[in-house]
């Protein structure tokens, strides 16, 4: 089914990020990030396996697309790099600035929807077209293993600019949030809440045994469902029994919540389909595989995980998981690609 694992030691050709998909689910997007070289978003042709990509303007780093329902435009993450004739390498990168843009389907037409600094991330389409979700966060001290926390979601009105905030739990991590058909709620991915201020050291410690017993209490579950009215908000997660460590939730254009948990403590981790009549359904995920990021097509019919290494035997790629069949194969992302914009 699948090629040689790629070990956790050996030099890979790329890596990859921020899967998601066309409407009409004939496509995949993605981030490709070569070894050498910069990061780019590419688009592949899940029939001819025709791969394309977008060069963004000297300058500037592109990550994060995501289409509008229409496939008309896309929305998706530039950080301004601190020197244009250099790479866009970590150091070169200006997280502190950048923000959530938008440009024609054929890469024309580029604009910010947001303004001002902050890390911003995650940008997805309401199911209407007229807003964007996005992620915004504060940056860690170099040197940190994770690049931000502080998370919280917010909004932005396509046409109008008008912005609000959605929630205010400062989550140590987040996902990309979706909103759920209708444009009334949304599902994100997220931990531990931090959404105290500064503390002393024994406050510090009461706090994380306070959030250590609440993930044990919600057998750590990290799928959370919002209203997108910032006033009605609960942090009581999804998904909690029979379940366990419940997360990457996505949402199909039925409704549908997917997500990855365990039936137990000892079971291997499997995916779920929660409709919106209560039924539920699950499939075993492929062995080897370290889950980085995923999708589900708007069809409700491919599961895609991307997956990096970190012990010998694991897979490194894209892997899409069929539903109607239960079957799993590799998506050929590293070939030769053309590129889209002008």
């Amino acid at each position: 089914m699948f090629g040689q694992p790629a070990t956790a030691k050996e030099k890979l050709e790329f890596t990859y990020g921020a899967p998601s998909f066309t409407p009409d689910s004939q496509k995949l997007v993605f981030d490709r990030y070569p070894q050498s070289g910069e990061p780019r978003i590419h688009v592949l042709d899940l029939k001819t396996n025709a791969l394309t990509y977008y060069e963004p303007p000297a300058g500037q780093m592109w990550f994060s697309g995501k289409f509008s329902p229409s496939g008309k435009q896309m929305v998706f993450v530039m950080v301004p790099l601190f020197s244009k004739d250099l790479p866009a390498t970590g150091s070169n990168r200006d997280y502190a600035n950048s923000q959530i843009a938008i440009m024609d389907a054929d890469g024309k037409n580029v604009r910010m929807l947001t303004q001002g600094p902050g890390y911003k991330k995650a940008p997805n389409f309401s199911w209407s077209g007229k807003k964007v979700i996005f992620v915004k966060a504060e940056l860690r001290k170099p040197g940190s293993k994770t690049l931000d926390t502080h998370n919280d979601v917010h909004e932005i009105h396509v046409e109008t600019g008008a912005t609000r905030q959605l929630t205010n739990f400062e989550f140590f991590q987040m996902g990309r949030p979706s909103y759920l058909p209708g444009d009334k709620e949304f599902v994100v991915n997220a931990d531990t809440p931090m959404t105290r201020g500064p503390m002393t050291v024994e406050e510090s410690k009461d706090w994380w045994e306070s959030m250590r017993q609440m993930q044990a209490k919600n057998h750590s579950s990290e799928v959370r469902r919002f209203h997108a009215n910032p006033q009605v908000q609960t942090l009581q997660p999804l998904f909690i029994d029979p379940f366990y460590y419940a997360r990457n939730v996505a949402v199909d254009a039925l409704g549908n919540l997917y997500f990855e948990a365990q039936p137990s403590k000892q079971d291997r981790t499997r995916v779920y389909r929660s409709a919106p009549d209560g039924g539920l359904e699950s499939w075993a995920v492929t062995p080897h595989l370290q889950p980085r990021s995923h999708e589900i097509s708007p069809d409700g019919r491919l599961w895609v995980q991307i997956s990096r290494p970190a012990l010998d035997d694991d897979l490194n790629g894209i892997f899409a998981l069929d539903l109607t069949d239960g079957t799993w194969r590799e998506i050929p992302a590293n070939g030769p690609a053309q590129r889209i914009n002008p």
